[in-house]
């Protein structure tokens, strides 16, 4: 009875045990592919769901520190985020709605055209389209 209650417990507080593939990172459940190699937006989703997986969508300001804990001091990667669709209306590549950690009068669709949301090292997001950029992968593990 004391063994049946010890794994109960166990379920119950939902502990995971994950192993990521080869260069990728492990994170809530979660396995994360930094991708070192510029690519415009689309190229990265495309990549991305090559490997089972999409840009990273940024749930919280826990995952938002360790992504940014894992870029260098100079690097900005895509995230999952876009208002391609309609203007000034972002989506995540998954279609749910999120967007807290803008940088400072972002987004702005200066010059328009800005469709799609990189991650700069400073933490802040910012939404230029027009240079290739790092795609960040999250591969989901349950």
């Amino acid at each position: 009875a004391l063994l049946a209650e010890e794994l109960w417990d166990l379920k119950s507080t939902r502990i995971f045990c994950t192993t990521c593939p080869a260069h990728w990172m492990n994170f809530q459940n979660s396995c994360y592919f930094f991708s070192f190699k510029s690519k415009p937006w689309k190229i990265a989703q495309q990549f991305c769901e090559d490997e089972g997986a999409n840009l990273v969508i940024v749930n919280s300001g826990i995952e938002q520190n360790f992504l940014v804990k894992h870029m260098g001091n100079d690097q900005v990667f895509w995230i999952g985020l876009t208002d391609t669709d309609k203007e000034n209306h972002w989506i995540w590549v998954d279609n749910t709605t999120l967007s807290v950690f803008w940088g400072k009068d972002e987004p702005n669709n200066a010059g328009s055209g800005e469709d799609c949301a990189t991650l700069r090292f400073s933490g802040k997001w910012n939404d230029p389209c027009s240079c290739p950029r790092q795609p960040i992968a999250p591969l989901l593990l349950y």
